[in-house]
């Protein structure tokens, strides 16, 4: 799955670019399609600074979507950062 590292408040209000710190309580991934999810670290394979390496940025996703009584989360597998900050972009123009 491909979408973003947000704060919940961010997520719902749908404020990708400009999601404050201060809002970054309670991580969720946001996808491309808009679903909302919370992350499951005690059943992901990844820690909790690879998420704070991520946040605001656009991701690419691999594990489990778990549904349930405590709603929609995903465990994470491993997690990949599409455009890191400080990578350069070459073209020819």
């Amino acid at each position: 799955m491909q979408g973003h590292i947000l704060g919940r408040q961010c997520a719902e209000q749908g404020r990708i670019g400009e999601c404050h710190l201060k809002w970054a309580d309670n991580v969720v991934f946001r996808s491309d399609k808009g679903e909302i999810l919370g992350i499951d670290l005690a059943a992901s394979g990844i820690k909790q600074e690879r998420l704070d390496e991520a946040y605001g940025l656009e991701v690419e996703l691999y594990g489990k979507v778990l549904r349930d009584g405590k709603g929609a989360r995903v465990a994470v597998s491993q997690l990949n950062i599409v455009k890191p900050p400080g990578s350069k972009e070459f073209f020819k123009g």
